[in-house]
């Protein structure tokens, strides 16, 4: 059983090549969730049962600079949700052989083998050592709670997250699976058009977008603009030069991505694993405020393999032509498929 974090699309998404691999081992899979992971789990997987599970609903401030006071202020709706959860699964006990949860820490199991997937092993607080050194020491707690704990990031050099998944002290229950994508690399000669994805939850997500359409629209290029909106019922018309889709399934979005001459999109951990398997230039939008995405793109932006722009000052014509300027030779090529040694050593 699969239960992604609702928080944006990316756990999701990156649980998707482990679910697709499942499949092949002729396992029975099951998810839960609900909202938009539901619409994105109905698309990729027809037919396959999905249990409504409550997710966490955590609401994004307008203003970057309120972010982590929100999100302190929504710690009790937070544990609420984490203590649901718990419930849940003992209502559902024996029912499966795993159970594996992408950042959602009540999903621990005594009696079952219990995997929690997460990239935040040292939490970045902007408000100091002192919080994040606590926070670490709750979340270690939790994770020792479930019986694995697989990190989808290298080892070595810190990886792809930064200090974010290599925190001092490694749990003695985890291991580094390497990084996860649902795409698949595919070489392309053609210089498509511009791709931007968008993903996150509200406002944040339609902040974005409100910004970028008049700075594309200005730009006066090719443009697939990819929403992030599964579940949503009302299509924003196409432009001359900008098409719009509220969502992408992984084949047609991979076919998109492989076709752009670059992406546009956030530097949620999800879509960056996405851009280094299919080897994309890109200009980062890191979320106002979110301090794990201004960690992510401060960290690769110093490694040369994205640029970033920031939201509140976004000059997109200057990002674009920098990430045009930028070789993908030196971009490093990561090892997509380590998940199937941690299911191995599970005896799948």
């Amino acid at each position: 059983m699969f239960a992604p974090l609702d928080w944006g699309l990316g756990h999701a998404t990156r649980c998707i090549p482990l679910i697709r691999y499942l499949l092949e081992r002729s396992c029975k899979v099951t998810i839960a969730g609900e909202g938009q992971v539901k619409a994105l789990m109905e698309r990729e997987f027809p037919g396959m049962e999905i249990l409504p599970l409550k997710g966490y609903r955590i609401h994004y401030p307008k203003k970057g600079w309120m972010f982590v006071a929100n999100i302190i202020l929504q710690l009790p709706k937070i544990l609420l949700a984490i203590r649901y959860e718990r419930n849940w699964l003992k209502k559902h006990a024996g029912e499966w052989d795993l159970v594996i949860s992408d950042n959602r820490y009540g999903l621990y199991a005594p009696n079952t083998p219990s995997v929690l997937i997460t990239h935040q092993l040292a939490p970045i607080s902007g408000l100091g050592n002192w919080a994040d050194k606590l926070l670490s020491t709750f979340l270690h707690r939790w994770i020792y709670r479930f019986h694995f704990c697989w990190i989808p990031d290298e080892a070595k050099d810190l990886g792809i997250a930064g200090r974010l998944s290599h925190p001092e002290v490694l749990p003695e229950n985890s291991r580094y699976i390497g990084p996860l994508s649902r795409m698949q690399y595919r070489q392309t000669e053609q210089k498509g058009p511009i791709l931007v994805m968008l993903s996150g939850p509200e406002p944040q997500r339609s902040l974005l977008e409100n910004i970028l359409i008049p700075e594309l629209e200005q730009l006066k290029e090719e443009v697939v603009f990819v929403r992030g909106l599964p579940a949503a019922a009302t299509m924003l018309e196409s432009m001359k030069r900008i098409r719009f889709e509220n969502h992408l399934d992984a084949n047609a979005l991979a076919a998109a991505m492989a076709q752009a001459e670059l992406v546009v999109c956030r530097s949620g951990y999800s879509s960056v694993m996405d851009l280094l398997a299919m080897h994309k230039k890109a200009v980062l939008i890191p979320t106002p405020g979110q301090t794990e995405q201004l960690h992510i793109a401060n960290h690769l932006e110093k490694r040369g393999w994205f640029t970033v722009q920031q939201q509140e000052t976004l000059q997109l014509r200057q990002g674009i032509a920098k990430a045009r300027s930028m070789s993908t030779d030196h971009l490093p090529h990561f090892q997509f498929e380590g998940f199937k040694q941690a299911f191995s050593s599970l005896g799948i």
